[in-house]
C-alpha cells in the first residue's frame, strides 16, 4: 500500500515535467524523535504513588519522550528558474524509534515502552534564495500521508512478558524545512537539509484484558521528527 501510493505520487509528477529543470534527490541522515507518552488505563484503581489517574489516564514517570535513528528520503521535483520555485513529491523513512514512561503498582514499578516505526509521502513547494551563482537556499512546506507501526510492552524492566497489541495507523502529516544548496557541476547539486515533520497518531492497540493486564489498555502518542539530512541532487 505505501509503495502504491508513494509510486503513483511520483508517476503523477514525473510523467507531467520533462527537461533540465526537472530532479531527483536522495538523501540521508538523522532522525530525532519527540513524543507525547500516554497510558490509557480507564479501569486501574490498584495504581500507587507517584503514579496518578486523571480521567482514562495514567500519570507516567520516568519520561524518555525523544530517540533517534538513521533517515532517509527520495524526491522527485520541477524547477522553475523564472519563478524562483520548486515542486516536489517525496518519500521519506524515518526508521524506529522508542518512548518510555513507568507507572507503579503494588508489585513494582513498570515500565511502559512504545517502539514506532514510520514513514511518509509527501507533496510539496518550495522557494529558492540565489546567494551567488553556485549557492542558494531553499525553504520549502510539505503535505501528505504518514504511516506508523506501533508496538509496546509492559514490565520488561521487571522480567515481565506483558505485550500491547500491534497497531497501524494512517495519518495526515505535514512538514516544513531549509537548505543550502551548492552546484558541484552544471547538471549535480550537494545540499544539507533541516526539516520538521509532525506525523499523527502512534498508538498501540489496545488489550483486551488477562495476562496481568486490564482490558482497554492502550500507549499513545503524538510522534514528530527534527531531521538534518544530507542529499544529492541530480537535474535533468
Amino acid at each position: 500500500m505505501k509503495r502504491t501510493i508513494l509510486f503513483s505520487v511520483l508517476t503523477m509528477l514525473a510523467g507531467s515535467v520533462y527537461g533540465h529543470d526537472m530532479f531527483v534527490d536522495f538523501g540521508v541522515g538523522g532522525g530525532y524523535s519527540s513524543t507525547d507518552l500516554k497510558f490509557h488505563n480507564p479501569n486501574s484503581t490498584n495504581y500507587q504513588a507517584p503514579t496518578t489517574k486523571s480521567g482514562s489516564y495514567l500519570s507516567l514517570a520516568n519520561k524518555d519522550d525523544s530517540d533517534n535513528d538513521l533517515v532517509s528520503s527520495v524526491t522527485v521535483g520541477y524547477k522553475y528558474d523564472d519563478l524562483n520555485t520548486v515542486m516536489k513529491a517525496s518519500y521519506h523513512d524515518f526508521g524506529e524509534v522508542e518512548a518510555r514512561g513507568s507507572a507503579t503498582f503494588p508489585d513494582g514499578t513498570y515500565e511502559q515502552k512504545l517502539t514506532s516505526s514510520s514513514s511518509a509521502a509527501f507533496v510539496g513547494m518550495g522557494t529558492i534564495f540565489n546567494v551567488s551563482p553556485s549557492v542558494y537556499l531553499e525553504a520549502t512546506g510539505n503535505v501528505g500521508v504518514s504511516f506508523i507501526d506501533s508496538s509496546g510492552t509492559q514490565g520488561e524492566n521487571l522480567g515481565g512478558s506483558n505485550r500491547f497489541p500491534n497497531e497501524s495507523n494512517t495519518n495526515l502529516a505535514w512538514g516544513v524545512g531549509a537548505g543550502v544548496g551548492y552546484n558541484l557541476f552544471s547538471d549535480l547539486d550537494l545540499m544539507f537539509n533541516v526539516n520538521y515533520f509532525s506525523l499523527g497518531e502512534a498508538d498501540t492497540g489496545t488489550t483486551a484484558g488477562g495476562g496481568g493486564m486490564n482490558a482497554d489498555e492502550r500507549l499513545e502518542s503524538e510522534l514528530s521528527f527534527t531531521t538534518a539530512t544530507i542529499s544529492v541532487r541530480q537535474l535533468f
